[in-house]
């Protein structure tokens, strides 16, 4: 392409500017085919502390810590939650621990999107095994429970509670108060984003050995909000897993 001025004439050129526009064009589609998402560095800050504290102040209660793209898996053992044979009532100290985890998770609420509370069980199932674990009487219904003793504690209830969600839906006022900063969570069960979940021994953690105490367990899973700071607070009220803020 020319122009001309006076007697010069000027030349541009083109091709340049539409290669350099193919190679960013060509570049957004590869990431998005990848599925590739934007880094959260408050979302990646979070998951640094995490596994810092889960070798730190948490290390007692923490027997492992995964980390993913968009959530983090906290590993608590039998050991770690002090579940005596057929139980799932919680020591008082264990309960303080998981209660002043969550509290200090509870300061980053607004990257959270959902928590997954999933109990598991070893294969090991002998003789009539546990008498009054639940009407199935075996290791599912024990997960089960175990996880649901958890997420009891985390909304401020006894651990073999039955019906304390209820009485928060329904607003009757006879529930406990929340533990202090852990309001959060009572706002993520009411809208079905605190979930809780029995595998049995359908999910070992310790594949070469069923029977092995490794997958007697309570996994704790945090799935964190979108990248690049969604409203969480707008997302929230639209009913959404999105903690506010």
């Amino acid at each position: 392409m020319a122009k001309r001025r006076g007697s010069q004439r000027f030349h541009y050129d083109v091709w340049p500017v539409i290669a350099d526009a193919f190679l960013t064009l060509l570049a957004v589609v590869v990431v998005l085919a990848s599925g590739r998402q934007p880094v959260d560095t408050d979302v990646d800050t979070l998951k640094r502390e995490i596994v810092a504290q889960s070798h730190g102040e948490y290390a007692g209660l923490l027997a492992d810590v995964e980390i993913g793209t968009t959530w983090a898996r906290l590993v608590l053992t039998e050991e770690s939650l002090s579940f005596p044979k057929c139980e799932w009532t919680l020591p008082t100290e264990k309960q303080k621990q998981i209660d002043k985890l969550f509290q200090w998770i509870g300061q980053r609420r607004g990257l959270l999107r959902q928590i997954r509370i999933e109990g598991h069980a070893d294969r090991k199932w002998s003789g009539e095994g546990c008498g009054d674990v639940g009407p199935f009487l075996d290791n599912l219904q024990l997960s089960q429970n175990r996880a649901r003793a958890v997420y009891n504690v985390l909304l401020g209830f006894a651990p073999e509670n039955r019906i304390g969600l209820q009485d928060l839906l329904n607003n009757t006022g006879t529930s406990p108060s929340a533990p202090l900063q852990m309001d959060y969570l009572r706002d993520l069960a009411k809208r079905g984003c605190l979930e809780v979940a029995g595998y049995g021994d359908r999910h070992p953690r310790d594949k070469l050995d069923p029977d092995s105490p490794k997958n007697r367990r309570v996994e704790i899973v945090l799935e964190f909000r979108e990248p690049m700071g969604s409203d969480s607070t707008a997302l929230a009220d639209s009913g959404t897993c999105e903690a506010s803020q």
